[in-house]
């Protein structure tokens, strides 16, 4: 989230809500992808050697900025951002939404797409049961 994340939509942040980080209760404590912003690194190096008084109160600063600035979610950077499986997604929807469909609504396109990419899954039985069941919720 490199955080920003309050510009998320509330819609958003429901969607995150399975990667924020549990609260930190000591300082040993560390959420392993959790990310902190550069803000907190953004200060200028001094050009004259300081003193141990200034050099502890410059450490406890940067670290009480550090802890203001440390992201509530897991860092996912390490994530890849297109991989094969992605790349066929893409593909497959792009195939799906032609000219005649694109009034076609979001969950229905979900819907075919889930299928289409987990076609092995879908049985003729399972099919049946589910076509029963429509008609039976329709009557």
């Amino acid at each position: 989230m490199k955080g920003q994340e309050h510009s998320l939509t509330s819609r958003e942040k429901k969607s995150v809500s399975r990667l924020l980080c549990p609260p930190l209760e000591s300082e040993a404590d560390e959420c392993p992808g959790r990310h902190i912003t550069s803000e907190a690194n953004s200060e200028p190096r001094p050009k004259r050697r300081r003193t141990t008084q200034e050099f502890q109160n410059a450490v406890t600063g940067r670290a009480i900025a550090r802890e203001k600035s440390r992201s509530k979610y897991m860092d996912l950077s390490w994530i890849p951002a297109t991989s094969v499986e992605v790349e066929r997604l893409f593909s497959k929807m792009k195939c799906m939404l032609g000219y005649l469909r694109k009034s076609m609504s979001k969950e229905t396109q979900e819907v075919i797409l889930f299928l289409r990419m987990n076609w092995d899954l879908v049985t003729n039985e399972i099919t049946t049961k589910a076509v029963r069941n429509a008609r039976e919720e329709e009557s």
